[in-house]
């Protein structure tokens, strides 16, 4: 329930919408402040400056976290996360939220930002919830409204929410490994199941990802599902099935009607082209989703 304080993501980009001249001390503080950050990030500042004052000014959190989540695999622009903790002195509904995060979304999809109520998040941190754990540290303030205190983590208590988080993770990469082997070994009969072998790889991955990183199991098998929640703590993975040209929709629509047609529907077929791109995307989704997990939760804790 941790992660569920708005489910709400969008994505945004270059946006005109500034806020107007009258602003206060304390804004103008928080403005330069965000300059000396946004000057160690590889997003665009122009593109980003004017969206984070947009958010800070109508929904008033009271406090802001950025968050990058660097691609080390292939070394493209950081993913960024605005994280808006809402006070529990707030009496309006997320609901009524929504349209100001809506007039920041435009194209950019490596930038999103979400709302998090401070009663919410502050039993998740007590109770070692390891993405908020690692969110929610000092270096990551871009703005804070008041000074009130979020609970800290203790070192015994992060290793042993990393050592968990990676007995999960564990768990579901073993599954993902034994079924991309049994589809790709060449001894199964028909393609067809290979195929729907290669679905659960994905999912498998996709559900492990989410649990361990962010404590939260969604239960279902699309996939388009799984990759919406993947954007809180692994977004690099959605660039492997992006969604974003008619052929990656057909193949990934061809992987979504693996799950049911490929052990239900007799005459389900699968071409080559789309079988082995396949197999080529998701041997690359788990050797990307070890390495995010290993980075986030610590490569040398982990293996020592």
């Amino acid at each position: 329930m941790f992660n569920q304080c708005s489910g709400i993501t969008y994505n945004v980009t270059h946006t005109s919408v500034l806020i107007n001249n009258t602003v206060d001390n304390e804004l103008n503080e928080w403005k330069e402040n965000l300059d000396s950050i946004l000057k160690k990030s590889t997003i665009q500042e122009d593109a980003l400056k004017p969206l984070i004052q947009l958010l800070v000014h109508a929904i008033a959190p009271s406090k802001s976290y950025l968050l990058r989540h660097r691609d080390a695999v292939e070394n493209k622009e950081d993913y960024i996360d605005l994280l808006l903790v809402i006070s529990n002195t707030c009496t309006k509904p997320f609901a009524e939220m929504e349209p100001v995060l809506e007039m920041a979304y435009l194209k950019n999809k490596k930038v999103s930002c979400s709302l998090h109520q401070e009663a919410n998040l502050k039993y998740a941190l007590s109770k070692g919830h390891l993405f908020y754990t690692l969110s929610i540290r000092p270096q990551n303030l871009i703005y804070e409204k008041d000074d009130s205190v979020l609970p800290g983590v203790s070192e015994n208590q992060l290793k042993e929410v990393k050592a968990r988080s990676w007995e999960i993770f564990s768990f579901y990469l073993n599954n993902a490994q034994q079924a991309y082997a049994f589809a790709t070994n060449g001894n199964l009969p028909y393609t067809a199941f290979a195929a729907f072998l290669l679905h659960q790889a994905v999912e498998y991955i996709f559900r492990g990802v989410l649990l361990s990183l962010n404590g939260y199991e969604k239960k279902t098998h699309e996939i388009k599902v799984l990759k919406k929640h993947l954007r809180r703590c692994a977004p690099q993975l959605l660039d492997i099935f992006p969604d974003d040209t008619e052929e990656e929709k057909s193949l990934l629509l061809v992987l979504e009607n693996v799950y049911l047609d490929a052990r239900y529907n007799t005459s389900f077929t699968i071409t080559d082209s789309h079988f082995n791109e396949l197999q080529l995307r998701v041997k690359l989704l788990i050797a990307k989703a070890v390495t995010i997990t290993e980075n986030v939760l610590g490569k040398a804790v982990l293996h020592k």
